[in-house]
């Protein structure tokens, strides 16, 4: 059996302004709380005046009626330079979810994680990802991880994006529908890393050629 020896971090190195974060579950609340993250929390009637310099996260879960509602707000901006992570989101499944694959191993939210080991990733569910993903297919965008579902005598024939990216104008919205929090939650180091980065990938500038955003049509 192979053994994985991590260095670290053993919590979210986060140096930047605060998140702004739509979370009414509470559940990404928690944790970034625990982790000493500062972050604003904002309601509905907040995402139609979003700054155009912010990082907005919303939540586990948290994706509801509102957020759908305020989907021209939102494009406006992701557009104007605003920039997103979207927590895991969506319906249960009954499928198994249980292999992954990396398709963009150097993309910066991969760094320091074994690409190769992430195929085989599983939080303690024993799934990669358990909800349906919910993003805008007739977008053009970046599929940075995927899974199978059902795979049948080693055959994979259905792949499903779980981390998708994607810009707009000059922001970005990034989906990440892996179970990553109740990995982090877990305590799984794979999970803290994965996080971290995703979280200073997402807050950063955007620069290259533009895609269209997940939240919007």
């Amino acid at each position: 059996m192979d053994i994985m020896v991590y260095p670290g971090p053993e919590k979210l190195n986060w140096r930047g302004s605060p998140i702004l974060l739509y979370d009414k579950i509470g559940r990404t609340e928690k944790l970034l709380s625990q982790q000493g993250v500062p972050y604003k929390k904002i309601t509905a009637k907040d995402l139609g005046s979003l700054p155009s310099d912010g990082f907005l996260l919303v939540g586990y879960n948290a994706a509801d009626a509102d957020l759908v509602s305020a989907e021209k707000s939102l494009s406006r901006f992701v557009s104007d330079g605003g920039r997103v992570l979207v927590m895991e989101q969506g319906m249960s499944r009954s499928c198994s979810r249980s292999v992954a694959f990396v398709r963009a191993p150097k993309h910066p939210v991969f760094r320091g994680l074994p690409t190769e080991r992430l195929e085989l990733w599983r939080s303690t569910s024993r799934e990669i990802s358990s909800s349906d993903i919910l993003i805008n297919t007739a977008l053009r965008q970046t599929a940075l991880l995927e899974v199978v579902d059902n795979p049948k005598d080693d055959v994979y024939s259905d792949y499903v994006p779980v981390l998708v990216e994607s810009t707009a104008g000059k922001g970005r919205t990034i989906l990440c529908n892996l179970n990553l929090t109740e990995s982090f939650e877990q305590g799984d180091p794979e999970a803290v890393i994965m996080l971290s980065n995703l979280l200073d990938y997402a807050a950063s500038p955007v620069e290259g050629k533009k895609t269209g955003c997940l939240l919007c049509r």
